[in-house]
């Protein structure tokens, strides 16, 4: 059993996504070209601050905020940041593995899978076409964004005749 003062201060809501990126304008026009995200204000983060919370002495990030699009404002802020000092390792292919315990990857909804996935299926790699799952009444896929992010796309079929 949690103790009480867990119990009692249960989150809200997700306040953000972080995504580390090698390449912050790439992947940061990456998702404002096919997702729709609005990018905020390029932050410059350092300072004793920083390094006491990431336990990196002199670190030193470049980070932007990216705002969903409007007609899913409640949604979730994705935070990209590229660590200048220390600089980040190159992405591990082990990583894009569906099955490796961790953060596995960010979805999201889309009106017409079909389309995004022919859209994006020449520049990025596919697990799958998009796959049909009558139990859910949704079609989806995975697929390797930049720097082996997973991204997963979900559309929703509606509902079914009778409901």
């Amino acid at each position: 059993m949690l103790p009480d003062v867990t119990r009692n201060s249960a989150s809200k809501a997700i306040n953000h996504l972080n995504i580390i990126t090698r390449d912050l304008d790439s992947v940061t026009e990456f998702f404002e070209e096919n997702f729709g995200f609005k990018a905020g204000p390029r932050t410059t983060l350092k300072g004793a601050w920083l390094d006491e919370l990431t336990g990196f002495p002199d670190a030193h990030a470049e980070f932007v905020p990216l705002t969903p699009p409007d007609k899913c404002a409640n949604a979730t802020v994705i935070a990209l940041a590229t660590y200048v000092n220390p600089p980040s390792p190159e992405p591990s292919p082990s990583d894009a593995v569906l099955n490796v315990p961790g953060y596995r990857h960010i979805g999201f909804d889309v009106d017409d899978i079909d389309a995004v996935h022919e859209k994006l299926k020449a520049d990025w790699k596919f697990f799958s076409p998009p796959v049909l799952v009558e139990a859910m009444n949704i079609k989806t896929v995975y697929f390797l964004g930049p720097e082996n992010i997973v991204i997963q796309l979900t559309q929703s079929l509606g509902t079914t005749h009778g409901e």
